[in-house]
């Protein structure tokens, strides 16, 4: 059992600076390319510049602070009610808010894709920018509830984290957890990435060759090389989401079972690893850009050559 005390220190001393080196470069770097005139006129590149802003936010708002608590024992929320409250209100606001404007991004992209002209003309910026400030006051009314029902609990003498009420807010907050971060994102990514494709599949049946050699009256190709980009976060999306709200969700099963100290130490694993998974797509996206979109790679050879 030492075993799993240190593998989380470790993990968060060596590995958590790293990846948020990592992060926060693919963030900035996105952020940049993603501003440049050739790109941040399209809807679709308004929500991965929502999406990786968030994901900044997140890596230092929810990240950082696990970093220096697991990793380093530094924990002012175990001792400040105030940060305890907004560290676990802008965490969950942040671990939200990508997934959320992913989403928004599929389903840009499923309009943009359709053979219904007046369903494309639902893809416009204008549209976008009222979604995303939607989404954004949704979520940051909707989370009020951290502000109020989390406290500084005493666990053993001596010993205090920063944590939700025990009894039913607990529950409640590891059901919420698993749905709207561990499914609803996972499934609505899946449902519109596959009518985009649906989309795509039928536009290119009707067209005759020559045309799609032309490029003519098909998706323009810096609307497929979007599609590509957001196709990967998906991807990544789904793979990693629900990992961390289903290990929330084992340890509300099991919290009111007689737990000895080996069974405490396999949670507390569970949970470190867990939250370190969950903020790794968030500090892939301009590598994995790289690597799919000519697009994209275009567009940092020219930032570089200006600048450079």
């Amino acid at each position: 059992m030492k075993l799993l005390e240190t593998i989380p220190i470790n993990l968060y001393v060596i590995g958590g600076p790293i990846l948020l080196f990592i992060g926060t470069i693919s963030c900035i770097c996105n952020l940049i390319i993603f501003t440049r005139n050739n790109l941040r006129k399209n809807s679709c590149s308004i929500c991965l510049i929502a999406f990786n802003l968030s994901s900044l936010f997140l890596l230092y708002f929810s990240f950082l602070p696990a970093i220096l608590q697991i990793g380093y024992n530094i924990d002012p929320g175990s001792y400040n009610l105030i940060y305890c409250r907004i560290r676990y209100y802008l965490g969950f606001l942040f671990a939200c808010l990508p997934s959320f404007y992913l989403i928004l991004a599929s389903i840009d992209r499923t309009l943009i894709t359709s053979s219904n002209v007046r369903i494309r003309q639902w893809s416009n910026t204008h549209f976008i920018y009222k979604c995303l400030l939607f989404l954004t006051l949704f979520w940051t009314l909707f989370h009020i509830h951290a502000l109020l029902y989390t406290n500084i609990i005493q666990i053993e003498p001596n010993h205090f984290v920063c944590y939700f009420n025990p009894g039913l807010y607990s529950i409640l907050v590891s059901y919420y957890s698993l749905i709207v971060n561990g499914m609803i994102p996972p499934i609505l990514l899946t449902i519109f990435g596959l009518l985009t494709m649906r989309n795509i599949h039928h536009s290119r049946s009707r067209i005759s060759p020559s045309l799609v050699k032309n490029n003519s009256n098909i998706i323009h190709r810096k609307n497929q090389q979007l599609i590509r980009m957001l196709s990967t976060e998906i991807l990544i999306c789904i793979m990693i989401n629900f990992i961390h709200p289903s290990v929330l969700l084992y340890e509300q099963i099991t919290q009111n079972k007689i737990q000895d100290y080996n069974h405490t130490i396999i949670n507390q694993f569970l949970i470190s690893i867990s939250t370190f998974i969950l903020h790794i797509p968030y500090c892939l996206s301009f590598y994995t850009n790289l690597i799919v979109s000519k697009t994209f790679r275009t567009e940092v050879k020219h930032f570089i050559h200006k600048y450079y």
